[in-house]
């Protein structure tokens, strides 16, 4: 690998981290695998509220077409789909700390260039954490994409492949 592209990346950095605490109830049944599927069943797979969630991670709602919207509910046929989005569901909030992609000492040792991408109005990963990745990278380079969200490259396609171009000609 020579240079490493990352998009409004969802890592979990965490500069200070703070004491892990216990989740509690729902954490409790969040853990239960049945449970959190019906969970996730009910709002997160359910078709009805596919529009709802793809318009959190956009700036520019009205790219959100009852096309694009069918595309991102493709995925929820497959068989198993909605128990293994539960099980990433909760690696992904349960990480606290053990990731690499969460420790900042990974990002200080990086051996190859990190260009970053960033929506400017990202809601989900909001750009002081791109400039925290930039701080930590030596020599890394923040593209700041304007009046998009966390999915870019379909909020503003044509801005993106441009940018993508020029960092793969030139990196």
């Amino acid at each position: 690998m020579r240079h490493l592209i990352l998009v409004d990346a969802a890592i979990g950095l965490v500069e200070n981290p703070a004491p892990v605490k216990s989740g509690g109830v729902v954490a409790g049944l969040f853990g239960i695998r049945p449970l959190r599927t019906a969970l996730i069943a009910t709002v997160g797979t359910q078709p009805l509220f596919s529009e709802f969630w793809l318009r959190k991670f956009v700036a520019r709602k009205e790219v959100v077409t009852p096309s694009r919207t069918a595309i991102y509910r493709e995925p929820f046929v497959l068989d198993g789909f909605t128990a293994s989005l539960g099980d990433w569901a909760v690696q992904f909030a349960g990480e606290s700390g053990k990731s690499l992609s969460e420790r900042p000492e990974g990002f200080r040792k990086l051996p190859i260039p990190l260009t970053l991408v960033w929506g400017q109005e990202d809601t989900i990963t909001p750009l002081p954490q791109a400039q925290v990745l930039q701080r930590l990278a030596a020599g890394s380079r923040l593209l700041v994409l304007p009046g998009v969200g966390h999915i870019p490259q379909i909020e503003d396609p044509a801005l993106f492949n441009a940018r993508m171009t020029e960092i793969l000609q030139h990196p």
